[in-house]
């Protein structure tokens, strides 16, 4: 006679543990699964708590929720520290017990604006107070939790410091900033910090300008182990230069910066402080990221001096300067590293598609061959030549082709032999252009990627594609119809390993369910991570 044993929760491994824990602390799909555990017994509620408030204030936080997760970080308060808050005129409970975890160790993820969004609902639901008519309650509220936080810290991870321009209509004008200097410990919860962004959509007034500025100050002083940082300042004004300078003074006192995010809202001499600063982080530098790019000539020194920068995204191009005539003469510029580049063209904004191209051609040709990704939302015959000729080891590609371009991508693609990921964006084609398109892809491609108006026109490609793809993602909705012929697609073929499409419950609703299931290994959502960031790519059906 067989017996199975039950296996016990409780004696699993603490390293296994762990593990799960992390795992559903960082599952998208389940995000409350992690609270199931606290029930679990008390080892697991031990390593579950620190988890669930490694990061409470998050960007959908509710209303109630938020005002809650200040309650109970008041409930740590110790009993002086409860007299100081009564004292200053808040209610607080003296004989409600201590929580058995000390909360507000466990955090390591801050912004500013959440902090500030959470007090206001803790003193609107907890506290009888209107905040907006209580300012000075709220800016007391800020202080005094922030003083809880950045005291009891064992280390921030992730701290964003925001202005908030709908507060101008509470009458607070800001979101406000307590002064980082008057905290203990402050240096202790700073020391370990990996992320730091702040965000300001719009220009401020000197208060709030030098207010930041002590912040980015402090944060240089106390934190020199950051890994990204992300800075949308609004910084064109020639009296934001000092603030500027602390934001160059706060790359430069990095050990080993990663990746850095920017806004390009300034002028040149702004852009010089920030460029040159960048160069101090040339060997460690890995990706950059530049919105609304203004200052090209100030970019190539940069990208230049990077010598490990593999990821280049430039998004909402923003032409200002002539690069034109840098491509005619690019042998004088020095090459550049990148392996990934990732730029969008903004019809809206003051760019002319020419100087896109030639940027996108430029930036091709100074990359020495070393190319392995592009993916634009425009593309010419030009960009497309430079690829074939320039890019022997591209391997991912992502465009948005026009009817007119399909005779280039004929032309160009059997060129490029390495390329295995391909993904085409395009709203009109013919039924011969299609299947010429599919006749022409490299034989080495395994993940192909369509999304198109009609979607029916991928079947045209499916009927002459002779390349055993290992993967089809399809980026909008599909009918009945068009799923049968991927299947057959897949049985001519012999096997997909992963089908992606938007609308997954139609493979449910055909007689041919079985079948997808006996040729598809996976059927699932599109994989995005390969298809460009832009807002102008994006369909809003998913």
């Amino acid at each position: 006679m067989t017996t199975t044993k039950q296996l016990n929760i409780s004696s699993f491994p603490l390293d296994c543990i762990v593990e799960i824990l992390e795992h559903l602390y960082n599952d998208s799909i389940t995000p409350n699964s992690l609270y199931s555990c606290l029930l679990t017994n008390r080892q697991w509620a031990k390593l579950a708590v620190p988890l669930i408030w490694r990061s409470p204030f998050g960007y959908k936080i509710k209303t109630v929720r938020c005002a809650y997760i200040i309650e109970t970080l008041v409930s740590c308060l110790k009993d002086d520290e409860k007299q100081r808050w009564t004292d200053l005129g808040f209610k607080i409970s003296k004989d409600r017990p201590r929580p058995l975890f000390d909360y507000p160790t466990f955090i390591r993820s801050v912004c500013t604006h959440s902090i500030q969004l959470s007090v206001t609902n803790w003193l609107r639901i907890f506290q009888n107070i209107d905040s907006p008519c209580k300012k000075d309650k709220l800016v007391t509220a800020i202080d005094l939790i922030s003083h809880l936080i950045f005291g009891s810290s064992r280390g921030l991870e992730f701290f964003r410091c925001d202005h908030d321009f709908n507060m101008k209509y509470n009458k607070t004008q800001f979101t406000i900033l307590p002064n980082l200097e008057l905290y203990n410990g402050i240096n202790v919860a700073l020391s370990n910090l990996k992320i730091f962004e702040t965000q300001c959509w719009d220009g401020f007034d000197q208060d709030s300008g030098n207010l930041l500025m002590s912040y980015i100050n402090s944060i240089s002083r106390y934190s020199q182990n950051i890994k990204h940082i992300k800075i949308y300042v609004y910084l064109r004004l020639p009296n934001y230069i000092p603030l500027c300078q602390s934001f160059a003074k706060l790359i430069e006192a990095q050990k080993s910066l990663y990746s850095i995010e920017l806004c390009e809202w300034w002028d040149h001499s702004k852009a010089n402080l920030i460029y040159t600063a960048l160069q101090s982080q040339a060997h460690s530098l890995k990706s950059f990221h530049t919105n609304n790019l203004r200052h090209i000539r100030k970019l190539f020194p940069m990208l230049s001096a990077c010598v490990n920068l593999e990821d280049l995204c430039i998004t909402n191009y923003y032409e200002i300067e002539d690069v034109s005539s840098l491509l005619k003469n690019f042998s004088s510029l020095s090459s550049i590293h990148i392996k990934h580049l990732e730029a969008s063209y903004q019809s809206h904004f003051e760019a002319k598609q020419t100087q896109f191209s030639a940027l996108i051609q430029l930036l091709i040709r100074l990359s020495n061959q070393n190319l392995k990704s592009l993916k634009t939302n425009y593309m010419d015959s030009k960009i497309l030549e430079n690829v074939s000729r320039f890019c022997p080891k591209i391997s991912h590609l992502t465009l948005h082709v026009t009817k007119e371009d399909f005779p280039n991508l004929y032309t160009n693609l059997p060129n490029m032999t390495s390329l295995e990921h391909l993904i085409l964006v395009f709203m009109t084609s013919t039924r011969e252009g299609l299947s010429l398109l599919a006749q022409k892809l490299p034989t080495n491609l395994k993940h192909l990627g369509v999304r198109t108006s009609p979607s029916f026109s991928v079947f045209f490609m499916l009927k002459n594609l002779k390349v055993p793809i290992e993967v089809l993602d399809i980026y909008n909705k599909i009918d009945g119809e068009l799923m049968k012929y991927i299947i057959e697609f897949a049985e001519r073929i012999g096997k997909l390993m992963k089908l992606g499409i938007v609308n997954k419950k139609i493979v449910y609703q055909i007689e041919e369910s079985e079948r997808a299931n006996a040729v598809i290994d996976i059927i699932g959502k599109p994989n995005y991570r390969e298809f460009c960031s832009f807002a102008s790519l994006v369909n809003e059906e998913y």
